[in-house]
């Protein structure tokens, strides 16, 4: 672990380099999103859990197409890109 970061060991931080550091994890946070988590997708329990949907609804968003789906033998995958769009799009 980083020396800096240690609280257990009495390193305190000056305020400039708590901003940097700070600048630093939202720009990794910024690209991870932008990047990396769009094309991510999640097993069909996780969404279930996500929206606490039972299987009859979560279907229902399959057939109207609000959902993109990746199907590998029995188990259903969904785009994290298409939840986001979902609900964006229900954005009251």
């Amino acid at each position: 672990m980083n020396a800096r970061l240690n609280p257990k060991q009495g390193t305190h931080l000056a305020e400039a380099e708590l901003f940097d550091l700070m600048r630093e994890i939202n720009s990794k946070l910024d690209n991870l999103l932008t990047k990396g988590l769009l094309d991510i997708w999640l097993p069909k329990k996780s969404v279930m859990r996500y929206f606490d949907y039972g299987e009859t609804q979560l279907r229902q968003l399959e057939k109207e197409n609000s959902l993109v789906v990746s199907k590998i033998k029995a188990r259903k995958f969904y785009s994290v890109q298409s939840i986001i769009n979902l609900i964006e799009k229900n954005e009251q």
